[in-house]
Order: C-alpha cells, then sequence, then structure tokens
C-alpha cells in the first residue's frame, strides 16, 4: 500500500502496522518518511534499546495489546 501511495503523492508518507524488529521496520522505512510502532512501544518499554540491539522480537496480538488497560502485566 506504501508504494501505491508513494507513486500518487509526493507528500510525508506514514506506515504503521506489524512493525515489531529492526527488519521490520527497515523494510518499512524504504517506502515511507516515518514509521510508527505503537503497539511494540506500548508492549515493550525497551522496544529502542531492543531495536539498536538488534534483538530478535515477535509480533504481539491485539489482545496482548489490551493489558495496557489493566492492573495485570505483560508476560
Amino acid at each position: 500500500m506504501a508504494q501505491l501511495t508513494r507513486h500518487a503523492t509526493a507528500k510525508p508518507l506514514m506506515s504503521c502496522g506489524r512493525i515489531y524488529d529492526r527488519a521490520s521496520a527497515d523494510e518499512a522505512i524504504l517506502d515511507s518518511d516515518i514509521v510508527l510502532s505503537a503497539k511494540s512501544l506500548l508492549l515493550n518499554p525497551d522496544w529502542v534499546s531492543d531495536i539498536r540491539n538488534e534483538k530478535g522480537l515477535s509480533p504481539r496480538t491485539n489482545e496482548e495489546s489490551n493489558v495496557a488497560y489493566t492492573d495485570t502485566p505483560l508476560p
């Protein structure tokens, strides 16, 4: 979708969704100006550090995101 949008406009383009590790962020930035990763940041306060250290990270589910609105910590 980002590639199609890039060809249709010269305006800044943001991409989001399924960006959870260094590889997925690097891939998304190829066709975007800004990459958003709200769920990964919400569920992992060390996400930026983990990315810098090239730690292997897994995608999170939408159900796991619900923990942000409870008192239950994420395992």
